[in-house]
């Protein structure tokens, strides 16, 4: 195993080498700033480099995945979920985002547990059950914050949302003209 490892280091080294090289002859090779971040070790210059080539392809690239597992090590929930739901759109397939995404949701679920009257965790929770097509319970999480705060135009428009995703869009717009009369 210890050769196994010692071939495993050198390909690695070689893969960033190639990937260096790339980018000096095209900084702009999103595929090279991929490869490029996944070997390295700092947290901080990843993040940089996999923005920088979502920023080059914001669509269909895996930089998203990345970048969105590097968040979620980091707790960045929320921020990790948007990186996992964009790339997903583009790859619907990918069973390893689909698990991250349902590990986020495992998380907004400990967090709803914990604090069951928590806003804020339910309309998390609320977003990553509708970017999974959960749409019935992501309509639970929306009645119930909008129970909490009725005035809030904003959490009707945020349910409209998952009504037009779930293509129930009488509800839609029920919801849209409640945030209307209510602003």
């Amino acid at each position: 195993t210890a050769e196994i490892d010692e071939e495993l280091e050198k390909r690695m080294a070689l893969a960033q080498q190639a990937a260096q090289q790339a980018l000096q002859i095209d900084p702009e090779n999103e595929d090279a700033l991929y490869e490029y971040a996944f070997h390295l070790t700092d947290e901080e210059e990843r993040y940089t480099t996999w923005t920088k080539a979502i920023e080059i392809q914001p669509l269909g690239t895996f930089s998203l995945y990345e970048r969105g597992l590097l968040l979620m090590r980091q707790h960045k929930w929320e921020e990790a979920l948007d990186d996992l739901v964009r790339f997903i759109r583009t790859y619907k397939g990918h069973v390893e985002a689909q698990i991250a995404i349902a590990q986020i949701i495992d998380h907004y679920d400990q967090m709803v547990e914990a604090s069951p009257d928590d806003a804020s965790a339910r309309k998390l929770r609320a977003k990553a059950l509708q970017n999974m097509g959960r749409y019935e319970e992501a309509g639970l999480d929306w009645a119930y914050v909008i129970k909490l705060s009725p005035g809030d135009p904003k959490l009707y428009q945020a349910r409209a949302g998952t009504f037009t995703a779930a293509y129930d869009h009488n509800k839609a717009l029920t919801n849209l003209n409640k945030a209307i009369h209510i602003d």
